[in-house]
C-alpha cells in the first residue's frame, strides 16, 4: 500500500469516527432537551400540588382541633390470650 492509499484509508476512518461523534452529539442533545422538558413538567406539577395543598390546609377550619383519637376497643395488645 503506497502513501496515497494509506492516506485515503486513514481519512476514510477519520470521517467514519467524525460521523459517529456527530451522531452521538445529536442523541445527547435530544436527550438533554427531553430531560429539560420533563424537569419543567415535574417542577410545574410539584408547584401546582404544593399550591393546592396549601389552599387545602387553609380551607380546613378544623385543622387546629384535629386529633387522631383511636377508640380503646380498636387497639390490640399483643399479650392478650
Amino acid at each position: 500500500m503506497d502513501k496515497k492509499d494509506l492516506y485515503k484509508e486513514i481519512n476514510r476512518h477519520l470521517n467514519s469516527i467524525d460521523d459517529s461523534l456527530k451522531t452521538l452529539l445529536w442523541v445527547q442533545s435530544a436527550q438533554l432537551l427531553i430531560n429539560r422538558k420533563n424537569m419543567k413538567k415535574l417542577s410545574d406539577t410539584t408547584s401546582r400540588m404544593m399550591s393546592q395543598l396549601g389552599s387545602l390546609s387553609l380551607n380546613d377550619d378544623n385543622s387546629i382541633n384535629d386529633k387522631n383519637e383511636v377508640p380503646d376497643n380498636a387497639l390490640w395488645n399483643g399479650n392478650d390470650d
